[in-house]
């Protein structure tokens, strides 16, 4: 791409801004279905545990349980993160 005047660069920064947001926008909506899968699988797995074992939560579960807590947290932390630069990059600073 030949960029010749400033109104060729104008457009080509505001064409790389563009996409951008777009690659952004992407990544939030595949980030969206993220705790609706993960719930799922803690339901899942929140029902083996009832229907196997009558005693109680062992060590183990615990362990499985707040390593879900955790990846649903980053997630939370990354998408915001996310909104955050899609302000920016659409709203300026």
């Amino acid at each position: 791409m030949d960029l010749n005047s400033i109104d060729d660069i104008k457009a080509f920064t505001e064409i790389q801004k563009i996409e951008k947001i777009n690659r952004i926008e992407k990544k939030i909506r595949q980030r969206g279905y993220f705790p609706l899968i993960a719930s799922l699988m803690f339901f899942i797995y929140a029902f083996w545990i009832a229907s196997t074992n009558i005693q109680g939560l062992s060590p183990i579960d615990l362990f499985v349980i707040a390593i879900f807590i955790s990846v649903l947290a980053q997630n939370n932390i990354e998408h915001s993160n996310l909104l955050k630069e899609l302000f920016e990059l659409k709203y300026g600073k």
